[in-house]
Order: structure tokens, then sequence, then C-alpha cells
């Protein structure tokens, strides 16, 4: 695997912090060659960035390699045409949306992202991933109020409020209210 960025996806997915991708892709190293080779040098230069939760999953390169194998299998999420796959340091349409030192390393975006280019009002509704009925209630009515008024909402993928929100614009978008 030599792609920096697809071996970066990889380690984040297994668990490292962005803040060591972070380091490793600043200071031009291979990711997977710096964190589970034999360079002692390098090593101790980049074990000096990691958090207690990189020190112990940089430990076995096997179950790493097991991990990315099923990965490589299931990767239906990121073979839907609808979803696409941001990268931080990559000049990008997230940089419309949150400033370069707030982004994540990576950024999922589903639906119409061509959205994001264009000078829409935005609104983004923050919740929990478990909501109850009320809230869901009080969720669908703030999303329709936003959506009415022309607002593109922005969510992530995450269950909860994030769905939520996803849920009610396609279903206001299929109605003729707005676009997403």
């Amino acid at each position: 695997m030599n792609n920096t960025r697809a071996q970066l996806y990889l380690l984040k997915q297994y668990g490292f912090s962005d803040s060591i991708l972070e380091y490793i892709f600043e200071s031009n190293y291979q990711p997977i060659d710096v964190i589970f080779g034999n360079d002692s040098f390098i090593n101790l230069q980049v074990e000096q960035h990691y958090t207690k939760k990189d020190n112990e999953l940089a430990k076995d390169y096997h179950l790493f390699e097991l991990f990315a194998r099923n990965v490589k299998n299931k990767n239906d999420f990121l073979d839907d045409e609808n979803v696409k796959l941001y990268f931080k340091y990559d000049k990008n349409a997230i940089d419309k949306l949150l400033p370069r030192d707030k982004q994540p390393l990576f950024f999922y975006a589903k639906g119409n992202v061509d959205l994001i280019e264009q000078d829409f009002k935005r609104v983004s509704i923050i919740g929990t991933r478990k909501p109850n009925e009320d809230f869901i209630k009080k969720g669908r009515k703030a999303i329709k109020n936003y959506v009415n008024k022309g607002f593109v909402t922005v969510s992530g993928l995450a269950e909860g409020i994030d769905t939520l929100t996803h849920e009610v614009t396609l279903e206001l978008t299929r109605l003729g209210h707005n676009r997403i």
C-alpha cells in the first residue's frame, strides 16, 4: 500500500489519533512504515507524539493487517457514488465550512456536495445519537423551519440527530421544499 492518504485513512479507521497522523503527514513519512517499521531514530521522534491509545495500537502490525484486509473487503460505504471523502490537507469545498485548523483529518459528505461550494445559508443541527421521542419531535420542527427558510442542512452521517436531519431534509426536498 503506497498511497499516503490511503494509509492515513486506514490508520485513522483503526483508531490512531488525528494528531499523530497529521504529524506523520507533515513530516513526509510513509505512515505504515514509520508506525510499524524498525527505524529506531524515526520511531523515537514519532513516539513522542503518540497518545496512550496510539502507543497501544502501534504494538501489533499483524492486528492492523487483519483490520486493513477486513476494511478493504467491506468498503461499501466508500463505494457509494453519493459519498465523498475529503482530506484535510487538500484544497477542497470543506474549507468553506470550517477553517483548516478545525477540520478533522478526513471528512465525509453524502448528498449534493456541490451545495457546499455555493453561497447558501447553512445550518447544522447538533444533538444526541440516542434521542427520545420528544427530542425527535422538536428536532423535526427545527429542521423543517430551517429548510423552509432556504437553509442547506449540513449533517454528519452519525445515527441520531444527524440521521434525523438528513432524513427530514431529504423528505422535504422530495416534496419540493428545498435542496440537499
